[in-house]
């Protein structure tokens, strides 16, 4: 294994839950492999990338703003590191960069061998809550096929309800990360899937940030897309 990819392994271990080598190895500013990640941007930069990608006028950069920069930092994605991102049906090369990103190959096709997915991780479950529904006008009460992973500091605040509390259990959230799941589709109300500590908790998007409903017992997983949405209003 290259050097960077154990860095990074070490890096985001708490974000994304794996069991890694605690080996320290000196870092290599010349080591250029690309991490072993699939990160899927939401539809507003996976467009900017698209467009990139058919216009040699972009050169193949991608601006992002300092939200979008601020999300790959909260994961541990540095600058100059590269990694692969959902595209046009295949997989991206990209390199994170200053100003944003640089496309480094275009779409290849999928591959299997990615250590980490992150955010949207493309499986779901069937879940039959034992939580009584609690409607609000307003609320868009439905459950979203998609399993979304937090970095550290939410994952973080999450562990501590889960030690101490009960069910149903509300997690807050601050704007960067409440605009990080606006970014998602994933509305005041809906419900989705979230790893925690190596286990999946059925949650809800709350006005204040998440409410853990339940732990998932059902280990069948299905694959679907990340939810569709607009996402043009939250340019950072």
């Amino acid at each position: 294994m290259k050097t960077l990819n154990i860095i990074f392994a070490s890096m985001i271990s708490a974000t994304l839950m794996v069991s890694i080598s605690n080996t320290a190895l000196a870092h290599s500013e010349h080591d250029r492999t690309p991490l072993p990640l699939s990160w899927t941007f939401n539809d507003s930069v996976r467009e900017k990338i698209s467009r990139a990608m058919k216009d040699e006028a972009h050169m193949g950069l991608v601006g992002l703003s300092h939200h979008e920069q601020t999300v790959l930092e909260r994961y541990g994605i540095r600058v100059d590191q590269s990694f692969y991102t959902p595209v046009n049906g295949g997989q991206a090369l990209v390199q994170r960069t200053q100003a944003g990103l640089k496309i480094l190959e275009s779409t290849t096709p999928v591959s299997s061998e990615f250590r980490w997915q992150a955010p949207v991780i493309k499986k779901s479950r069937v879940v039959q809550s034992s939580t009584p529904a609690m409607n609000h006008p307003g609320h868009h009460h439905r459950h979203l096929s998609l399993s979304l992973r937090f970095d550290h500091k939410v994952t973080e605040k999450m562990e501590r309800h889960l030690n101490t509390g009960t069910y149903p259990m509300k997690v807050g959230l601050s704007s960067t990360e409440q605009r990080i799941v606006d970014s998602y589709g994933i509305q005041t109300g809906n419900s989705f899937i979230t790893p925690v500590r190596g286990e999946d908790y059925l949650v809800k998007r709350v006005s204040s940030g998440l409410q853990i409903m339940q732990k998932v017992m059902d280990p069948t997983p299905v694959a679907v897309q990340p939810v569709a949405v607009d996402t043009a209003q939250f340019k950072g």
